[in-house]
């Protein structure tokens, strides 16, 4: 073919076929369909698409900054203060508050008491800030004791932007020898939190551990979506309609190093959102959406390569729309970051902001050919794995009976195939391997983090560690 024949003609614009003809060109005698990819949820990826001026820009944050989430972690609550302090100053504008216990802690955690908490937060302007609370087994008297410290403090409650972290998911964790979570308590809890006026989202989704644990895209959103319906039934026993539910529920979600496919989970998570709306007949608000990155792609070894992945997961959870975005530190599979550990993480986003105005732009992929079809078939993947979910029973009774768990089991064994084998390449491990340490292989998941969450079957993982057995 020549290259005059690979040009379209003259004064017209390059179409589908005269780039897929320059790609023949380029490959030779190779199948163009060498260049297809496939994620983890079966979704075929091509290596070229056409843009779409068929698609609404999702509702969302907007262009509008996210808020900037820290970590505060510290056994010790005096240094966790200081930390806490230290970032806001530094350009933070969002608190994340874990308890030893919580999923999220990671074997870290601030003192499970009262006193913990009022120390951590001494000196913080909780009208100024986002703060969140984690997900926790006891999450809902780590709620009571921030609602005391509220109304001890003076400050008026409909000025804060509080999530609470009344997960289903980690309660049950909590109260499984008592049979579960008790949906009329928790939804109580909820409408005395809402007659008291607190400003921010009061009970939360969180697919973070159903992808720790292997799962796929579509099995973390699904979890998110069966969650909120659990969420929506506790408040319909309460008399609690839809239409005052949902403005009252948040959801968080991992993000890794791969950029469109993580922007279309986020973009794919406000369309089954809007879904569920529909459904159940309430008025269309945006979720508010929390992004954090992924912890189980975070290596020990040549841990300044986390950098990377970490900033590539922040800009996919910009791009993605998320409301509030939390890096956790390059460090942070090796312990307790340090000072600097923890700047970096802020002042990744702060150079998303800043410097690059990732936020100028309200969805910023819309009419993307690749990340409106990766979202649209991400979403119908996830939509079928929550009716999965909700036929089982719901989240809970999935969880409970070891369903769910089992299909994250068969998606964590194909992923730990797909590392060991180079389909799925780790940098710093398996692609371009750093040089190993006795300390470097041994297991990355303390006692801590596995725990919380394995009497439910979702232990988490680490990439590393895949591909350090496959090496040894």
């Amino acid at each position: 073919m020549s290259d005059a024949e690979s040009r379209p003609p003259q004064g017209e614009p390059p179409g589908l076929q005269d780039w897929r003809r320059l790609v023949q060109k380029a490959l030779g005698d190779r199948d163009p369909a060498t260049l297809t990819a496939r994620t983890r949820d079966d979704i075929v990826v091509e290596p070229l698409y056409t843009g779409r001026t068929d698609s609404a820009v999702l509702k969302g944050r907007g262009a509008a900054p996210w808020s900037v989430v820290q970590i505060v972690d510290n056994p010790d609550p005096d240094e966790a203060n200081r930390q806490a302090l230290t970032d806001l100053n530094g350009g933070a504008d969002g608190l994340s508050l874990r308890f030893a216990g919580a999923p999220t802690a990671d074997g870290l955690g601030l003192p499970l008491d009262a006193a913990a908490l009022r120390i951590a937060l001494d000196g913080v302007d909780l009208t100024a800030i986002h703060l969140r609370l984690e997900p926790h087994p006891r999450a809902m008297e780590i709620a009571k004791w921030l609602t005391d410290l509220v109304e001890k403090s003076g400050t008026a409650p409909e000025l804060t932007n509080i999530a609470f972290g009344l997960d289903p998911v980690t309660i049950a964790v909590g109260t499984e020898a008592n049979g579960g979570p008790d949906p009329t308590v928790l939804a109580a809890l909820i409408r005395d939190l809402s007659a008291a006026r607190f400003g921010g989202p009061l009970a939360g989704a969180d697919g973070r551990p159903f992808h720790e644990a292997g799962g796929t895209e579509a099995q973390e959103l699904a979890g998110i979506l069966s969650a909120a319906a659990w969420w929506l039934r506790a408040a319909d026993e309460a008399s609690m309609p839809p239409s005052e539910t949902f403005p009252l529920l948040c959801a968080s979600v991992s993000v890794n190093q791969d950029q469109f496919l993580c922007i279309a989970k986020l973009r794919a998570l406000r369309l089954l959102w809007a879904r569920l709306q529909e459904l159940c007949d309430a008025e269309q608000k945006p979720l508010a959406l929390h992004a954090e990155t992924s912890r189980r792609m975070l290596t020990r070894v040549d841990v300044d390569t986390n950098l990377l992945r970490t900033t590539l997961a922040a800009f996919a959870a910009a791009a993605g729309g998320a409301d509030a975005i939390t890096v956790l530190p390059h460090t942070a599979a090796l312990g307790r970051p340090d000072g600097n550990a923890s700047a970096l993480a802020r002042n990744i986003q702060r150079l998303l902001i800043d410097e690059a105005h990732v936020h100028r732009v309200a969805d910023a992929s819309a009419g993307a050919g690749a990340v409106e079809a990766l979202t649209e078939a991400l979403a119908e993947r996830a939509w079928s794995a929550f009716q999965a979910i909700e036929r089982e029973g719901g989240i809970v009774e999935s969880l409970r009976t070891g369903a769910f768990p089992a299909r994250i089991a068969e998606a964590r064994a194909a992923l730990e195939r797909s590392v060991t084998d180079g389909t799925m390449p780790l940098v710093g491990a398996t692609l371009h391997p750093a040089p190993a340490d006795d300390d470097a292989t041994t297991t990355t998941v303390r006692p801590g983090q596995a725990e919380t969450l394995a009497a439910l079957g979702l232990t988490p993982i680490r990439l590393e560690d895949f591909a350090r057995t496959a090496a040894s």
